[in-house]
C-alpha cells in the first residue's frame, strides 16, 4: 500500500468551481500555471500522465488569495492503468475545462469543434482574455490536430505570460 504525507488542503477546486467565485486574471494564471507544473513533474519524474485529473483531484492550501496560494496534484490513476497517449491528452483537456468552468461557471458542451464564443465572463480577465480563451478553445479541441499540442509546450506558454496587472482600488 502506497501512501504520502503532505500539508492540509482544506480546499479544492471542486470547491472553488461550485462556489461559483468570480476569479481575477492572477487567480487563473496561478491555478492552471501549478496545475501544469504538477503534471510536467509527474511526468519527469515518472514519465507518466496523471490519468486522473479532475477539480477533486486538486488540492488548495492555504487561505491566501488563489494568486498566490499552492496548488497540489493528487489521486494519480494507478500506473498499470494510464495509457499514456490517450491520458496525457486528457489530462491537457482537463485544464481546459478547469479554466472554462472557473471563468463561465459551466461545463463546456461534449461537441467535438466546439469553440468558446466571447462573453462578458472572458472579459473580466481584462488584458489576458483573449489568451485565456484561446487557450480553453486549443485545449478543449486537442483531437482536432493530434500531437500539435503538448505539456512542455503548455508550460512554456504558461511561462511566457506576463503576470497580470492588479485591478485599481
Amino acid at each position: 500500500m502506497a501512501f504520502y504525507i503532505t500539508d492540509l488542503c482544506r480546499t479544492s477546486l471542486r470547491q472553488v468551481i461550485d462556489g461559483r467565485l468570480d476569479i481575477t486574471a492572477a487567480d487563473l494564471q496561478n491555478m492552471v500555471t501549478s496545475i501544469v507544473r504538477g503534471l510536467l513533474a509527474l511526468q519527469k519524474a515518472c514519465r507518466r500522465p496523471h490519468g486522473n485529473l479532475k477539480p477533486g483531484n486538486v488540492l488548495i492550501a492555504g487561505a491566501a488569495s488563489l494568486s498566490q496560494t499552492g496548488i497540489f496534484l493528487c489521486d494519480p490513476l494507478p500506473t498499470e492503468y494510464v495509457d499514456p497517449e490517450t491520458h496525457g491528452t486528457a489530462d491537457l483537456r482537463e485544464v481546459a475545462e478547469f479554466i472554462h468552468q472557473l471563468v463561465l461557471h459551466q461545463p463546456t458542451p461534449a461537441t467535438k469543434g466546439w469553440q468558446v464564443p466571447e462573453s462578458p465572463e472572458w472579459n473580466r480577465l481584462g488584458k489576458q482574455a483573449g489568451f485565456w480563451r484561446d487557450l480553453c478553445n486549443r485545449l478543449l479541441n486537442l483531437e482536432m490536430q493530434p500531437n500539435a499540442f503538448t505539456l512542455e509546450g503548455l508550460a512554456e506558454e504558461l511561462d511566457h505570460l506576463p503576470a497580470p496587472r492588479k485591478p485599481a482600488a
